[in-house]
């Protein structure tokens, strides 16, 4: 009875987490594995620049989804764990989708600073100013210079993705809805941890967004 009360969302996780075991090892685990290999694979079939750069991009996520879920098999060989490493890898794999798209956003003597990257820019200062507002006021404030910083990296990506996909349109343009669905799970994150919100079913919500995100930024790349 328990089984058939859960809520939309919890079906949605429960039945994600049971799809990707494989071989005894958690769904979470198996899903970010095969999302590096996503990567990998659209690098073999097209072997742009950006899409290599993907590829570091994505294995260096899979680490931070390993960290945050402290998968003791890796992380117990590791000589860090917990948020903060996690957090930390996860803000070095934005950096490196930053590199990736900005290679694609400059191509060919195309200008970075266009519409898409200007409703970028104005979205990470509504961003920074939410984080900063509802952390002082709400907030774990040791974490909150982190969930400002992290802020910072990821709006970095998103405005990159968002004037790449606006320069070249097409395909990119998945890319663009990939780093809204990767950005909403970052947030939620920040929410959940750092500003103490709490998100109902908040695992589930991420481990949705996020793999979509993921999924459509190396796809549109």
């Amino acid at each position: 009875m328990a089984q058939g009360c859960r809520s939309g969302a919890d079906q949605i996780g429960y039945g994600m987490h049971r799809f990707f075991k494989l071989f005894g090892l958690p769904g979470k685990v198996v899903l970010t594995a095969l999302m590096s290999l996503l990567a990998v694979l659209m690098a073999v079939l097209d072997p742009t620049m950006t899409r290599i750069l993907c590829i570091p991009a994505m294995l260096v996520s899979s680490l931070g989804d390993i960290i945050l879920m402290n998968y003791r098999p890796i992380t117990d060989r590791l000589p860090f764990r917990g948020f903060i490493p996690g957090a930390v890898t996860f803000a070095v794999s934005h950096v490196l989708y930053f590199i990736a798209f900005l290679f694609a956003a400059v191509e060919g003597g195309r200008s970075y600073f266009n519409a898409g990257a200007y409703c970028g820019i104005f979205l990470s200062a509504c961003l920074l100013l939410w984080v900063t507002f509802r952390g002082l006021k709400r907030g774990n404030r040791k974490m909150l210079p982190l969930g400002m910083l992290y802020i910072l990296f990821i709006s970095l990506n998103f405005t990159t993705v968002f004037s790449c996909a606006l320069s070249h349109g097409g395909i990119f343009i998945l890319s663009a809805v990939g780093v809204i669905s990767f950005l909403i799970s970052d947030l939620m994150i920040a929410e959940d941890v750092i500003l103490n919100g709490k998100i109902k079913n908040a695992d589930t919500l991420i481990w949705t967004f996020y793999p979509i995100g993921q999924i459509f930024l190396i796809i549109g790349a």
